[in-house]
């Protein structure tokens, strides 16, 4: 091999060497580029990412109830803004609710909320009476107070203990002490310096920790007559304080009580004690511990169309007597007549010479009155009645059995309604023709918005009420004959809607109970497996649904809210319709009417009404304790005849 080849040789294998070192090289430098992205990738992926940051206000120390929104209480930080929400308030609103007082304990770091100020609140306690009416304080004791229970904002009713309060030409004597009641359902608006309502000159003197519990005094809302008439009471003998539940508006039933009543009442209970121990008949029952309608042997009543009355009577929901009409209760917990044959109470109407006829031909006999055509009740002096009892008076029957009004026209039971002052209204419209719009307003079925007034009654001491009878506790009419809230606003037809429910608008569609919770559409409603959204009472909200973001939307697409809930279920249970006076009738309660039902002769009642089973009692006195046995009546007969 020559020397240039040699060479040639050489130099081909530094450049294959050359070439070979820069490949390596070029491998080398890859994987260290590929090494960075990888570990830049990595970073990325581990490294938290940057969140938005709003500046929110916060409290810098633990505040009490009463303390003030300022610099010196306040103070500002920077939170992830998907965790602020738009009641939370921002550095930009500060000086807008700057001096607002705080009604709720805050603690440090924890973000200031619209619901835990009042901007306005009264200066002092005066301001915080309803206009029109008075505040009057009296003194209590331990017992009376409810052992302290008593709290601002509750109701409770007033009697007074008399000495001398008697009445000889009742029979009892001059002497006698008696209790009578004096006001009911009055409004506690302060226990002692404790108010039901906020107001600046509370908070200035409060000192939570040495709050006492126990108190000597209770401050009252009442009118100005009602005033008088509680001073008079408290001077002339002894208050009682009697705490009832929020939600009763039941009124006192009854005038004074003596120690004659007490002993009188002594024997009732002796009587009705004794004639639980046996019998199914309608007469006697009550209700038990779970509120279920019980017969005097204790079978359970299972007929969901019936209940008892305010008289104690068993009615259906149309308000038709049942007591008094030889009915009993089966074992299958069905009415039934004394044959055994089930009543259909749905379709129970009036029948011949004061009996019910159900739809199935199930003839129930009669309870003492003559039915009318309409379904109003004859007694036996030609007085018409409603279902319950009350007398009308102006009402006339003609020669065609019909019943009618001063003017001639013909009505019937179920049009007309009888309120608390006696007079009598009838019915032009219920709430089905009623719908909710958009803006929270009720409208009529030809889109007109109705009138808050037209949907409650005022009764001569200016107390609202639904139409069905239930007190908008609070609720008064300001001079310009509008409807008030108890905080002063003006109400509209929706936010009757809402009070006859016992709650109030909040923010944002929200609703605000009575105990002061802050609820939204969710906590009022259920989602079905089915996807319907019903209320709480299990009724189909029509129109509403759920869309894919789970957010409760109205039939239009709009959100729903907590005030569309329950302004849709109050409409829902036709508690509302417009009424008619009729002129001329009246309608007077009649106390004895119950009685006169559960008191009937079974002769004068007829056999349908004969004792089921009859008692028999053998020896006692001289012949040693008495012995009893029960016999059928079915039995009886059938020994009779055998005779």
């Amino acid at each position: 091999m020559s020397s240039n080849d040699l060479n040639g040789a050489k130099r081909n294998t530094w450049k294959l060497f050359s070439i070979a070192v820069v490949f390596a090289l070029l491998a080398g430098l890859s994987a260290i580029i590929y090494l960075k992205v990888l570990e830049h990738r990595l970073e990325k992926r581990l490294s938290p990412a940057e969140q938005q940051m709003t500046s929110v206000i916060v409290a810098n120390t633990n505040l009490a109830v009463g303390s003030k929104i300022d610099t010196s209480t306040m103070a500002i930080r920077k939170i992830p803004s998907q965790y602020v929400n738009s009641d939370v308030l921002t550095p930009a609103q500060f000086d807008s609710v700057e001096s607002a007082i705080l009604t709720k304990p805050l603690e440090q770091g924890k973000m200031l909320t619209s619901d835990y100020f009042e901007r306005n609140i009264p200066k002092d306690f005066s301001d915080t009476i309803k206009i029109g009416h008075r505040a009057i304080t009296i003194q209590v004791g331990e017992i009376n107070s409810i052992s302290g229970l008593i709290r601002p904002g509750n109701y409770i009713d007033l009697y007074s203990r008399l000495q001398g309060g008697g009445e000889p030409a009742l029979g009892t004597d001059a002497d006698d002490e008696v209790v009578i009641p004096v006001l009911e359902d009055v409004f506690v608006l302060a226990t002692d310096r404790h108010s039901a309502r906020p107001n600046e000159d509370e908070f200035l003197h409060l000192q939570s920790e040495n709050r006492r519990r126990a108190y000597d005094t209770l401050t009252l809302e009442v009118t100005p007559k009602d005033a008088a008439l509680l001073t008079l009471a408290e001077s002339r003998g002894s208050l009682v304080a009697v705490l009832r539940n929020t939600q009763d508006t039941e009124g006192i039933l009854f005038r004074k009580m003596g120690f004659s009543d007490l002993i009188s009442h002594s024997g009732n209970m002796l009587q009705q004690a004794q004639s639980k121990l046996h019998n199914k008949s309608l007469n006697g029952i009550h209700a038990d511990a779970q509120g279920r309608l019980v017969t005097k042997d204790g079978t359970i009543i299972k007929d969901p169309n019936v209940h008892l009355n305010k008289e104690g009577l068993v009615v259906t929901k149309d308000g038709t007597v049942l007591s008094g009409r030889g009915l009993r209760v089966g074992k299958d917990g069905k009415i039934q007549t004394r044959n055994g044959k089930t009543v259909d109470t749905k379709t129970v109407h009036a029948g011949r010479n004061g009996t019910l006829v159900d739809n199935n031909g199930t003839v129930v006999g009669s309870n003492g009155y003559q039915t009318a055509k309409g379904g109003f009740l004859v007694d036996n002096d030609g007085n018409i009645r409603t279902h319950d009892g009350k007398i009308l008076h102006g009402l006339h029957i003609g020669k065609d059995g019909k019943v009618r009004t001063p003017d001639g026209k013909v009505i019937q039971a179920d049009d007309i309604e009888v309120g608390p002052d006696g007079k009598v209204s009838l019915k032009s419209g219920t709430s089905s023709a009623l719908s909710v719009d958009k803006d929270g307003n009720v409208r009529d079925g030809n889109g007109k918005t109705v009138d808050a007034r037209s949907l409650v009654n005022v009764d001569k001491d200016g107390v609202v009420t639904t139409k069905d009878g239930k007190v908008l506790k609070g609720v008064h009419v300001g001079k310009d004959g509008q409807l008030y809230s108890a905080k002063g606003k003006k109400m509209s037809s929706g936010d009757v809607l809402l009070a006859s429910k016992g709650v109030t608008a909040g923010k944002n569609g929200t609703v605000i109970d009575k105990n002061g919770h802050v609820l939204n559409a969710a906590d009022l409603t259920d989602v079905g497996a089915d996807g319907k959204v019903r209320d709480k009472n299990g009724k189909v909200l029509a129109g509403v649904y759920q869309d894919e973001d789970g957010t409760l939307r109205n039939k239009d697409g709009s959100k729903l809210t907590a005030q569309d809930v329950v302004k849709k279920e109050q409409l829902a249970k036709k508690m509302f319709h417009t009424q008619t006076a009729l002129k001329g009738v009246t309608a007077q309660y009649d106390p004895d009417f119950a009685a006169s039902i559960h008191n009937r002769s079974p002769r004068r009642a007829g056999p349908e009404s004969l004792p089921y089973e009859v008692e028999y009692i053998i020896g006692g006195s001289s012949d040693g304790a008495a012995s009893t046995f029960m016999v059928q009546v079915e039995e009886l007969k059938k020994y009779e005849e055998t005779e």
